[in-house]
């Protein structure tokens, strides 16, 4: 799933999942202040394939994602077709 992260107004996701077992590199904010949500797409996490399990948090008002696991190639393989994106592909830290 998603690391999920919150402080103020402002709430981050980071990562998620394209299909059970898919990770995305997609990172978003959340921010509520005022009377209106205003959605907004950050820049990608550094791994295209995303990361499974990593943890974030707020250190010296700077939002940080680290660690986890992922699987390089797991997107490109789903893309071509193979449902099971994770077959044959080593696991990475």
């Amino acid at each position: 799933g998603a690391a999920v992260v919150n402080k103020g107004d402002k709430t981050w996701l980071i990562n998620g999942e394209a299909k059970p077992g898919l990770r995305t590199d997609a990172v978003f904010e959340l921010d509520f202040t005022g009377d209106n949500l205003k959605w907004n797409k950050l820049a990608p996490v550094a791994s295209p394939d995303g990361v499974a399990g990593g943890f974030a948090g707020i250190s010296n008002d700077s939002l940080i994602f680290a660690g986890g696991a992922g699987f390089k190639g797991s997107r490109e393989n789903y893309q071509n077709g193979k449902n099971y994106a994770h077959e044959g592909l080593k696991k990475s830290y």
